[in-house]
Order: C-alpha cells, then sequence, then structure tokens
C-alpha cells in the first residue's frame, strides 16, 4: 500500500517503487493499469467510511527509474530523486471532502520571502534520519 498526492483531480503523485514487483534489488514485474487501484477517503480523520475506489488509466513512472543507484549503493533499486510516478485515473476524484488537489509550484515560479508553501509526502526528514 502505498500514499499519493492529487495534482489534478484525474492525476495523482505516487513512488516508482509503488507499482513494480520486486525481487531483492531487482524488478521483476511492472505493475499494469489494471493491477492499481486508487483508494480515496480510506485514512480519513475524523473515521468517515466513504470510501470510493478510482480504477487507473496510465502509469507513467520517472524515465531513469529504477537507475541501479541509491545513494550512492549500486545494488539497490533507485534513486531517490527518480522514485516517482504519476496515476492518470479513469474518472476525476470530486466527491470526497478530503479529496484535494495540491497546487504545484513550477520550476520557474518566483516566490516571495515568506511565501507560506505546502508540503506533501513521507520518509526521511534528513539523510541520516531513519522513517517516522
Amino acid at each position: 500500500m502505498c500514499t499519493g498526492t492529487l495534482l489534478r483531480p484525474d492525476v495523482m503523485l505516487t513512488a516508482a517503487h509503488c507499482v513494480v514487483t520486486l525481487s531483492g534489488s531487482v524488478i521483476t514485474q511492472r505493475l499494469t493499469p489494471a493491477q492499481v487501484t486508487v483508494i480515496a477517503d480510506a485514512l480519513s480523520m475524523d473515521g468517515a467510511t466513504d470510501e470510493q475506489r478510482f480504477a487507473v488509466a496510465a502509469i507513467t513512472a520517472h524515465e531513469r527509474y529504477p537507475a541501479n543507484s541509491n545513494m550512492g549503493d549500486d545494488t539497490s533499486v533507485g534513486r531517490h530523486e527518480e522514485d516517482l510516478c504519476l496515476l492518470r485515473l479513469a474518472r476525476p476524484i470530486t466527491t470526497l471532502p478530503v479529496a484535494t488537489v495540491l497546487p504545484v509550484a513550477m520550476a520557474d515560479t518566483a516566490l516571495s520571502a515568506g511565501t507560506r508553501l505546502s508540503v506533501s509526502g513521507y520518509g526521511a526528514r534528513r539523510l541520516e534520519a531513519g522513517m517516522p
């Protein structure tokens, strides 16, 4: 099970390692859209049970994942920087109160000092830290 972030009502960002099957550090299978289901509202903080499932129409993993390099370790599956995947949903998520689209600033977006930003993700907060 993996988490994701809605970039548009029909596009979710997740990790590339979520759409592969591994045997040790070797990818043995890349999942097809028919093998992946997005479940929305499954973990709402208020205990809501309005869980909905969304079929995936297309999977686009980062072109360099796996890169056979993970922080200098040549035996691992892929680099953290390239562990990205976009899921295009067969229908948009529009009816769930907890499913909101995260606005994304483009690389050329000018941000002034003091601009409030949102961060989405999980994992280590520092290179030497473990998972929270």
